[in-house]
């Protein structure tokens, strides 16, 4: 059991550590807010774009998305407003990804399903909770977004004859999914082992 924590980061962190990391944790916060915000106008004027000039999306797609994206873009404002005052508990950031996932996967369903491009934005969510500095939370991240990718995937129309390449398909993508958040939850609990040898190293001098 021990080796499993250790690959994954979950190792104990001194006092010290746990102030900084929780400190990470919140300016982290607030630089993946900063892009969730910006993915989400750019996203808000792509839409729009290819809507009425480009004319290659539904009407119903238009209406569904922006709706989403602007139900998005509140609750990012509203959680980059809650960071900068200290009005959320540790917790809140989890809540904030729940929400992320949550409305991506109701997007990539209004989308088509597995078919839409947006599915992608799953492996963006995971890579963004690592600016936090916690393993924990892309443990968890990485969970929502498995959660996410299975919801998408049982809500889908089933492909007529052989479903062999999308079970393919989908489990190579849960599996990729997977070890790119214990990749990174290693490398932040490396970091943080690091960080714990260089601070004894330096009061025994």
């Amino acid at each position: 059991m021990n080796w499993i924590l250790s690959a994954l980061g979950l190792k104990p962190v001194s006092e010290p550590l746990v102030w900084l990391q929780r400190r990470e944790t919140w300016a982290g916060d607030l630089k993946a807010n900063l892009i969730r915000v910006s993915a989400l106008f750019v996203f808000g004027v792509n839409e729009m774009f290819i809507f009425y000039f480009l004319k290659g999306v539904s009407a119903s797609f238009h209406r569904s998305s922006l709706l989403l994206v602007a139900i998005w873009f509140g609750a990012a404002v509203a959680h980059q407003m809650a960071l900068k005052n200290h009005w959320l508990p540790r917790s809140g950031s989890v809540l904030m990804v729940a929400c992320d996932v949550f409305l991506l996967t109701r997007l990539i369903l209004a989308g088509g399903g597995l078919g839409s491009s947006l599915v992608g934005v799953y492996f963006l969510i995971v890579a963004l909770s690592a600016l936090r500095l916690n393993p924990k939370f892309v443990l968890v991240s990485t969970g929502l977004c498995v959660w996410g990718y299975l919801a998408v995937l049982g809500s889908s129309p089933r492909p007529i004859g052989d479903i062999a390449p999308l079970s393919v398909r989908a489990t190579i993508t849960v599996l990729c999914l997977l070890f790119q958040g214990a990749i990174l939850s290693h490398g932040i609990g490396r970091v943080m082992d690091l960080m714990k040898k260089s601070q004894t190293g330096s009061s025994n001098v």
